[in-house]
């Protein structure tokens, strides 16, 4: 989870660290110095809902991969074959027939974070 000048990573394999790693690298400038409105000002004592996540987390989200490639730790086979994974569980998903992607992002804090 990111916070206002650090990002505390939890991991339990080499290759998860490495995603996660990239994906808050990336959120350096996108949603932390970059974002939607709806998160100003900024408070990370408390949930922050906005209809926009969908895009702030996806422009991270294809980031962090690109950026994997970028530094070699990634081929770009890797990234393609990432990439397909990413749509095919997105689409694998019964809500993508009926949330839209601003419902979605709305509901977002529900996915990973227990109540």
């Amino acid at each position: 989870m990111e916070h206002a000048n650090c990002t505390a990573i939890s991991a339990s394999v080499l290759a998860e660290l490495v995603n996660t790693s990239a994906h808050e690298f990336f959120h350096l400038w996108n949603v932390k110095r970059i974002r939607p409105q709806a998160l100003e000002p900024v408070d990370y004592t408390k949930e922050m809902y906005t209809r926009s996540l969908w895009f702030a987390e996806g422009v991270t989200d294809t980031y962090e991969a690109y950026t994997l490639v970028r530094t070699g730790l990634w081929s770009a086979q890797q990234f393609y074959t990432d990439f397909a994974a990413r749509m095919n569980e997105v689409e694998g998903r019964p809500a993508h027939r009926w949330q839209s992607a601003e419902q979605s992002s709305l509901d977002a804090w529900l996915e990973k974070y227990p109540l």
